[in-house]
Order: structure tokens, then sequence, then C-alpha cells
């Protein structure tokens, strides 16, 4: 009897080990994905202060061109100028032009040249050294900004391995007990569905919770620019979504709070990432280089799920698919939720 009830004792014990240390491990997790979505969107604002930097080096390279052409245009005074002063070398005579050009003329010099060609001359002559001083020290904050932009770049690359980091020890944890699980349920959905809708019925939630009516607040999936807005796509796969161009080395977050039902290679969508919570909302994202999740993570909103390894230019840009759906319904991000 004795060792029967301390049998039973042990295993109450070891049961109840097992939960806390379950419950370290998804504490662990939340505060993991606290830190990257943190080290994310301070990422964000490394690369919109570059975006910065590099808009006043731009406006100050456009200024550099327009002074040259005030300099280009005036070089004839310049070239007056260094004749004089030559001259002034060779011999001292040529002083008495000085007056002319530095004081205000007197009886003799208004007999040499008239008042108003000597005052037009002094304006000429004062506009050639303004617009030089002025390139000089635009062309110095050029420099200072360019020593700023080369520190803010290495502060970003330093942010981005952070990142990397923190997203590999997080997925570590998270993989631990769901990777076959997860990923035996995603073969069978892949087999049975033929296109995006059938993935979405296989995996929605049998029940949704009640929402709120007024618009739900939802993040961008992805840093760049709008190519094609919802409904503007002509391609039967995107034209219920947003496509992006992406910035170069961009990481692609969840919209959502939500599980990830999906990652991984489907038909001529490519990469593709689905995730769906109990408020019925379902993302869909597509066209990224490189899977960050796998099925059955949970992620909260801002936390990167995928990343575009590629930089821009060329004929082929990269383009990223954002699709919004609620209830099975596809819906225009922009009129149904409020897009942060």
């Amino acid at each position: 009897m004795k060792r029967f009830l301390f049998l039973i004792v042990n295993i109450i014990i070891s049961g109840c080990t097992f939960v806390n240390s379950k419950e370290k491990e998804i504490t662990e997790i939340q505060k993991l994905q606290e830190k990257v979505v943190t080290i994310h969107n301070k990422l964000l604002e490394k690369e919109a202060k570059i975006e910065s930097i590099n808009l006043k080096i731009l406006i100050g390279k456009q200024k550099q061109a327009i002074l040259k052409q005030k300099i280009k245009d005036k070089e004839d005074i310049a070239e007056s100028i260094i004749f004089l002063k030559k001259n002034e070398i060779k011999s001292k005579g040529v002083k008495f032009l000085y007056p002319i050009i530095l004081q205000k003329p007197n009886f003799v010099t208004q007999q040499i040249i008239k008042n108003e060609t000597l005052q037009i001359l002094k304006k000429d002559i004062n506009m050639f050294f303004s617009n030089f001083t002025e390139y000089e020290n635009v062309e110095l904050n050029i420099l200072k900004q360019k020593k700023k932009l080369y520190s803010e770049k290495e502060n970003l690359e330093s942010f981005q391995k952070s990142l990397n980091s923190q997203i590999k020890k997080k997925n570590n944890l998270q993989k631990k007990n769901q990777k076959k699980k997860y990923s035996k349920i995603q073969k069978e959905i892949s087999k049975k569905a033929n296109n995006i809708n059938d993935l979405i019925n296989e995996t929605k939630y049998k029940k949704y919770k009640k929402v709120n009516k007024s618009k739900q607040k939802i993040r961008q999936p992805v840093n760049g620019k709008v190519i094609k807005k919802f409904g503007e796509s002509n391609n039967y796969l995107t034209k219920n979504g947003i496509i992006f161009e992406p910035r170069i080395n961009s990481y692609v977050i969840s919209p959502i709070q939500g599980v990830i039902k999906y990652a991984g290679d489907f038909r001529s969508y490519g990469k593709l990432v689905i995730i769906v919570n109990e408020k019925g909302y379902h993302c869909i994202l597509s066209g990224m280089d490189e899977l960050m999740t796998i099925p059955g993570n949970k992620v909260l909103v801002g936390e990167p799920v995928a990343k575009n390894n590629f930089k821009t230019g060329g004929k082929n840009k990269k383009r990223v698919y954002f699709e919004l759906r609620y209830k099975g319904k596809v819906i225009d991000p922009k009129r149904e939720v409020e897009i942060l």
C-alpha cells in the first residue's frame, strides 16, 4: 500500500514538474517573440533614418548642381578677377582699378566706368563668391551625411544579425514538440488542396470568437511601396490582394496575431504562409525567398515570418503578395481594417 501511494505521489510530482517545465518553455518563447518584434521595430526605425539621410544627400547634390551652374555662368567674372590678380603681380599700376570694384565710385572712377556698370560688376563678384562659399558648405554637409549614413548602415547590419539570432533561438524552442505533428498535417492539407480556397477551408477554425464591428488593427506585412492595390491585378493568383515591392533584404511580418497554419511551397504561389486567428481572419503571404517559421507556430503582430534575400534593380524586381480574408471571404484590407 505504501509503495502504491509512493508511486502515485511520484507520478503527481513528475506531472507537476512537466507542467511547470512546459509553462516555463512557453513563457520563454513569448519573451523571445516580444524581443524579436522589438528588434524588428527598431530595425524599421533605422531603415527610415537611412532613407532620411539618403534624401538629405540627394537634396544636397541637387543644390550643388544648381550652384555649380550658377558658378559656371559667372566664370567670366572669375576669369577677370584672376586676370587682374596676375597683372597686379606683374605691374603694381593695375591697383588703381581696385577702388573701382571695392569702394564707392568717386569722381575719377566715374570717368573710367559708369556707375551703373560698376554696381553690376560688384554684384556679380559678390554673387560668385557667395555661390562658391555655399557650394563648399554643401559639400561639407554631404560628406558629414555620408559619414552618418555609413554609421547607420553598420548599426542596421548589427540589428539584422541580432534579429536573425533571436528568430533562430525562438524557432528552435518552438520546433521541439510540433515539427513532426504539423508537418504531417500540412502534407495532408497540400494533397487535398487544389487551390488557395481549398487551403483556406482546410485551415479555418470551426468556431470564431465574436469581434467588435469597428475596424480591426492590422500591420502592413512588408516595408515597401504598393505596386498594385486591391483588385488592380489582372493575374487570377493576385487579384484578391495587394502587391508590394519590398525593400532590399526586408523581412515579411505577420499582420495579425495568430497561428501559422501553412508555411511552405504551394503550386504557382511559390513560398506561401497562411496565418489564422480565432477572430476569423486569414492572412495569406507569398513571394518570399526564405521562410522563418513553421506550421503550428504562434505569432505576434509584427513578428517576422519570412525574408527576402535580394537586391533591387534589374528587370525582375521582387514582389510580395498580401491577401486578407474574414471567415473565408476575401476582403479589401484598407476598407475593412486599419492598416498600421
